[in-house]
């Protein structure tokens, strides 16, 4: 049963050899209207992982979970009034997390059941390799947030992707740099994301804008992935550890 706490990807990287690109697009907080082109893009672009395999209706109902949370971020590239590129993300990841899951576990768990029912492969990758943890999340009672609990700065990138032709042109930065203005202000004092490792993934993209590579691991299908943290403010670390695997 997919939860609403998903790992942190990223799309491959810009060609950094390449020559800017013009573009005249504007990022701006992404709405109910964007969902469609949202989840397009993210699951023609940023395949890997359980929930782009679970098809656009699931995309759909999770991406809207950002914009409903208090703690999610969503933002897109405007280009001449084309959705060119979007963010997700959060500010607080466990509040968000605590907050979905209190508010919209059991909307998220029937969407997920029906596209599950309908991709058979998938269904049986689930139950392989995650399936008890996300029905122990689903099942357990939901803790209590503390407000101005410490802990809980932890801001997170959960999903970036540009349109292939439109790369290069500084969108990705741009839907970054806006990311990392919004947490902070809302207190994050650092921001973290997992993408893969290799060419698939973007762990030069974002070294590029200062993040720093802090681990590497496998992921539960198996894919080699990097964790990779970045400090938005001179506020000592938080000491919380989330696990960031869908």
């Amino acid at each position: 049963m997919p939860s609403p706490l998903g790992a942190a990807r990223a799309a491959p990287p810009p060609d950094l050899q390449q020559p800017e690109k013009q573009s005249s697009c504007t990022v701006r907080p992404a709405g109910p209207d964007d969902l469609p082109r949202i989840a397009e893009l993210h699951g023609a672009h940023l395949p890997h992982g359980l929930f782009p395999r679970l098809g656009p209706r699931f995309l759909r109902r999770w991406h809207r979970t950002f914009l409903d949370s208090p703690h999610g971020i969503a933002l897109v590239t405007d280009d001449d009034g084309e959705v060119s590129g979007f963010l997700v993300g959060t500010s607080r990841q466990r509040a968000y997390v605590t907050g979905v899951l209190r508010r919209q576990r059991k909307q998220l768990a029937a969407t997920g059941l029906l596209c599950l029912a309908l991709r058979p492969r998938v269904a049986f990758s689930f139950l392989r390799t995650r399936a008890g943890k996300y029905v122990r999340r689903i099942a357990r009672p939901t803790p209590a947030v503390a407000a101005g609990d410490g802990t809980l700065d932890l801001a997170v990138i959960t999903a970036l992707v540009v349109d292939p032709a439109l790369r290069g042109c500084g969108q990705g930065a741009a839907l970054v740099e806006r990311f990392a203005e919004l947490a902070g202000a809302a207190g994050a004092e650092r921001a973290e994301l997992v993408t893969l490792e290799g060419p698939e993934g973007a762990t030069q993209f974002y070294a590029s804008l200062g993040w720093e590579e802090v681990r590497t691991k496998q992921n539960k299908d198996g894919d080699a992935v990097a964790l990779m943290r970045a400090r938005l403010g001179g506020a000592a670390e938080s000491a919380v550890q989330e696990e960031l695997d869908q």
